[in-house]
């Protein structure tokens, strides 16, 4: 009889676990799906606003017309300097965390529909 309560009880918890997994996935999903919409209809925005732009009529050869986006540049580079001073240096947060990661304490909770998780070094 013991086992059977056992069982009953795992099998309960697992069905239980299954359930939340399934609903975070199921979320996630629907939140994918949604910034994929997002970012198609974006580059249809980005796409007529470049057919709009008309080059200038000049005597000599044709060019190609170009489009700059300075602010997606600045992005970029920024973007790309947050990471190296995330990975680059001695004291960098991922690069420690790769090479000790029992010296640091991971705490992830879901806050309505969003899944924060924070990465600390743990108090000497």
């Amino acid at each position: 009889m013991k086992s059977f309560v056992e069982t009953v009880v795992g099998g309960a918890v697992g069905l239980i676990a299954l359930y939340v997994v399934g609903r975070v996935a199921y979320e996630a999903g629907k939140e994918i799906a949604r910034e994929e919409c997002r970012y198609e209809e974006l580059q249809r925005k980005n796409q007529e606003l470049e057919s709009r732009c008309v080059p200038t009529v000049s005597d000599e050869e044709p060019q190609a017309m170009t489009v700059r986006h300075p602010e997606k540049k600045e992005r970029r580079k920024s973007g790309i300097m947050s990471v190296i001073g995330i990975m680059g240096g001695k004291n960098a947060m991922l690069r420690h965390l790769m090479q000790e990661p029992e010296d640091h304490q991971v705490e992830a909770y879901v806050d309505g529909d969003e899944l924060h998780v924070n990465v600390r070094r743990r108090n000497a």
